[in-house]
């Protein structure tokens, strides 16, 4: 599944939209997997480095689920649940992550679909 890698404003765009909707009983997970129904893409954006995430982080959205997740980078690529870091060998616009991305869902067992690599711009159900 192709990811479309927003920009801040998007982001901002996309939650004022959420806050709007017609209807408040729709949970925010819902609300994602309808507009990706439509869209037929994954969601990830980049956020800049700060005091707890030297180097930048991200988040991207689950396909399986709707839920979004929040990842940092690292100097080397971490895997485990406790303190995870990604290294990205793509582009900003095309990114490529090591490790591979897990929802949290898919830990718990409520997201059977919630494990992806992510290499050049495409989510890939592992």
């Amino acid at each position: 599944m192709k990811v479309d890698v927003l920009s801040a404003e998007q982001v901002a765009e996309r939650s004022a939209r959420f806050k709007a909707r017609s209807d408040p009983k729709v949970w925010r997970n819902d609300f994602e997997l309808a507009e990706q129904a439509g869209r037929g893409t994954a969601l990830f954006f980049w956020h800049e480095p700060n005091e707890g995430a030297p180097l930048g982080a991200f988040s991207w959205l689950c396909p399986g689920c709707g839920s979004w997740h929040y990842g940092q980078i690292g100097e080397k690529p971490v895997s485990g649940w406790d303190a995870p870091r990604w290294v990205n060998s793509g582009t900003p616009a095309r990114p490529t992550l090591t490790p591979s991305l897990g929802c949290g869902g898919w830990k718990h067992g409520t997201c059977p679909e919630g494990h992806y690599w992510l290499r050049d711009g495409e989510l890939e159900r592992i």
